[in-house]
């Protein structure tokens, strides 16, 4: 009974020890501390705006608090604060100090009140998800610091108003996400540093005024997918560096100013669904690698300036549905290597310009409805090496020069 009492007595001083603790530190956690109009906290000796409690206008971001820089402003500290939401008809304009060195996750998301240029300090080394997403207000040239190394997702997208150029940090690595998507009016050349390593989906999608040649830095091992697509601005060729190994779904998917001749590389293993759809203004012959196993649906659709034929090498098992559909361009000779097994569904219908016979090696299993449906041009001998091959319905439908 006595160590029963005993043990109950040091339970109730236990939990009254720890009320005392948490009233001790309920104020620090629920009372952030307010200089003019930032609430703030101090962390490892520095300062962290973690809330804009203004009106807007001209808000200026204070170089040191207490006697303590400015290094960090926090998650949505001004996109979620009240203060954007009642001002989103008002104009505002924001100045950061140098020496800050980070900005939150979400910080200004949505903050269509902002308006003029952003201008970083060189201080700055990170930007985070979705910063500055949506402020559709802000213009001019985004410039970012040369320290940053990555570029965060959906951290500059959807900021439609910004109409001038866009200038990457030199030692860049990353982009990621959606980085730069949507933003129609970003003009200019798009050059892309040496060091850049990774591209994800949707990187520069639908920015659409970019204008000129787009460089690919031999630095580049991954292209995400619709890394570029709907980027109709770009001209000239395309060149795919050394150690891409996989063309994504939609890369170049609507890049319709491209007029010069594409060149892949030596070691490509796939070509992804859509991944040069309707560039319709591309040049030249294609020429595939010898490691290239896959070909896309709709891979090279309405691509309609390509010219000559094509040479299938062994390595590749699969042309998808629609992938040269409406390639009218293309007055060559279409040659498959043993190794095939699949041609999709309209693969090459409406190629109207190819030439000669079709010899269909023994490894094929299936070709696919409307295969070849409109060629045309088609004049040689059609031969099929396996008898067990499945033809689709209307595979040759049209291919009136083809002999049987």
């Amino acid at each position: 009974m006595r160590n029963k009492r005993k043990n109950t007595f040091y339970s109730i001083l236990r939990h009254i020890c720890y009320i005392l603790y948490g009233c001790l530190l309920l104020p620090q956690l629920l009372l952030a501390e307010v200089w003019e109009d930032f609430e703030y906290k101090i962390i490892e000796d520095s300062i962290t705006i973690t809330k804009y409690v203004g009106v807007g206008g001209q808000i200026i971001i204070p170089k040191t608090i207490e006697g303590l820089s400015v290094e960090h402003i926090g998650d949505y500290a001004f996109g979620r604060s009240q203060w954007g939401k009642r001002m989103r008809t008002s104009h505002s304009t924001i100045e950061f100090p140098e020496g800050l060195k980070t900005i939150g996750k979400g910080a200004f998301v949505r903050c269509s009140h902002l308006v003029g240029e952003l201008v970083f300090p060189d201080s700055l080394e990170y930007v985070g998800e979705e910063a500055f997403f949506s402020c559709n207000r802000i213009s001019g040239d985004l410039i970012l610091p040369s320290e940053m190394k990555e570029i965060s997702i959906r951290s500059f997208s959807k900021m439609t108003g910004l109409n001038g150029k866009l200038r990457l940090p030199a030692e860049l690595e990353i982009i990621r996400e959606s980085a730069f998507a949507g933003n129609q009016k970003l003009i200019g050349n798009l050059i892309l540093p040496d060091t850049i390593r990774v591209l994800d989906d949707s990187a520069f999608s639908f920015c659409s005024s970019f204008t000129g040649e787009l460089h690919l830095p031999d630095s580049l091992e991954k292209l995400g997918a619709s890394a570029f697509a709907g980027c109709k601005g770009f001209s000239g060729s395309i060149l795919i560096p050394s150690n891409i190994r996989v063309l994504n779904v939609g890369i170049f998917a609507s890049c319709t100013g491209f007029n010069g001749t594409l060149k892949l590389p030596n070691e490509l293993i796939e070509i992804g669904d859509t991944a040069f759809f309707l560039c319709k203004n591309l040049k030249g012959e294609l020429t595939f690698p010898p490691s290239l196993e896959r070909i896309g649906k709709k891979a090279f659709q309405d691509c309609k300036s390509l010219k000559g034929g094509i040479l299938f090498p062994a390595s590749v098992e699969i042309i998808g549905d629609s992938a040269f559909k409406n390639c009218r361009g293309m007055d060559g000779f279409i040659v498959f290597k043993d190794g095939l097994k699949e041609i999709g569904n309209m693969a090459f219908a409406n190629c109207s310009s190819l030439v000669g016979g079709l010899d269909i090696p023994v490894s094929v299993d299936e070709i696919g409805d409307s295969a070849f449906a409109y060629c045309y041009k088609l004049d040689g001998e059609l031969k099929i090496r396996n008898v067990e091959t499945i033809i689709g319905a209307r595979a040759f439908v049209n291919c009136r020069g083809l002999k049987i």
